[in-house]
């Protein structure tokens, strides 16, 4: 027999948020992942975004091994599949034993495997899906440091208000000698602020005050120096995992009263995320305060785990009642404004 059916039961009213204009619709494509059993859906979302957006800014991910939908922050505009001509070899002079990309047992790295790799509007190509951090994904055409806040020139950046970026590799020369000169703008994440369609101006966390600045010290002097290009953007979309609002009581028509909430996830180094709870359907006012320790261990003490586990029980404790409860897994602005937060894997 043959049975066909929707596989989009679950977001009926997603392909609704697909912009019209700009030739949107033609912007979407899609891709499919053989090993991971996953497809990816790029297109331009316009309820995600509080500009006029051109290029698509959102993932789509359908697993389809569980049946289950996934949205991630991406400007990606194609799909496409690269083969490497030759796997890695003992004798290979370019792969290191140090390099953090590169295993010596998966699929992965043999010969003629089809990884998915995706590019965006700038012409950027990247494996998708296989490395952690981002790359870096734009470029920087122009720095002006003279005013407040600095403001970048990025052709079609299709960034948005507070998106996270991590800029690096920016060269200044002096304006008369045009030597170079030293700036601490490099490796450093800061959250954008829309101006127009190839401009935005940067904002820096405080940890101190617990602000964004736009008025923030920095070197070099923009009164003697020069932007002399090189400089690079990538975007950090920031973990955002939230269950559904439910209650295993509602059939008895109780409500539900929550002393504390076990996370098993993998023990890896520094890996951290945020815990917010929500009650009653509220979005607005968190159930509990941000508090303590964010870090998930490497591996809890004896007797309950020995050091080398591969997995690790986390107790989290936040005491409230209500109709219903909502578990959102994000980074606050301490961990997303650090390095270390995007440099490690986080599985649940």
């Amino acid at each position: 027999s043959v049975n066909v059916q929707r596989i989009y039961l679950q977001i009926p009213d997603l392909v609704f948020q697909i912009r019209n204009v700009e030739n949107g619709v033609k912007r979407v494509h899609g891709i499919r992942d053989f090993q991971k059993e996953l497809v990816f859906w790029t297109f331009p979302n316009e309820l995600d975004s509080e500009n006029d957006t051109i290029y698509p800014n959102a993932v789509l991910v359908y697993n389809y091994r569980n049946n289950t939908y996934a949205l991630f922050r991406d400007n990606i505009t194609c799909f496409g599949y690269f083969q490497l001509t030759s796997g890695i070899l003992w004798n290979d002079e370019t792969v290191f034993w140090s390099d953090a990309d590169v295993t010596w047992a998966g699929a992965t790295q043999g010969k003629l495997f089809p990884s998915v790799i995706s590019g965006n509007q700038q012409g950027f190509i990247h494996y998708y899906g296989y490395k952690s951090p981002d790359d870096y994904s734009l470029f920087i055409q122009d720095i002006d440091i003279s005013v407040t806040p600095i403001q970048l020139t990025i052709p079609n950046h299709n960034l948005d208000y507070g998106d996270s970026i991590y800029l690096e590799n920016m060269l200044f020369v002096d304006s008369t000698l045009f030597t170079t000169v030293s700036t601490d703008l490099n490796d450093e994440i800061y959250q954008v602020q829309y101006i127009d369609a190839d401009t935005i101006s940067i904002m820096k966390y405080n940890s101190s005050t617990d602000t964004y600045e736009d008025d923030f010290e920095f070197t070099p002097v923009a009164a003697t120096s020069l932007y002399a290009g090189n400089g690079t953007v990538a975007l950090f979309p920031i973990l955002n995992v939230t269950t559904k609002d439910f209650n295993p009581y509602s059939p008895q028509g109780n409500q539900l009263k929550m002393s504390y909430i076990d996370f098993l996830t993998d023990a890896t180094p520094s890996a951290s995320m945020s815990v917010n709870i929500y009650m009653n359907a509220s979005v607005v006012f968190g159930a509990n305060l941000p508090i303590g320790n964010s870090n998930v261990e490497t591996s809890l003490t004896s007797p309950y785990y020995i050091s080398g586990s591969d997995y690790s029980w986390h107790r989290f404790f936040a005491t409230a009642t209500g109709q219903y409860l909502r578990i959102q897994m994000t980074y606050d602005d301490t961990l997303k404004n650090s390095i270390e937060t995007h440099q490690q894997d986080w599985t649940l």
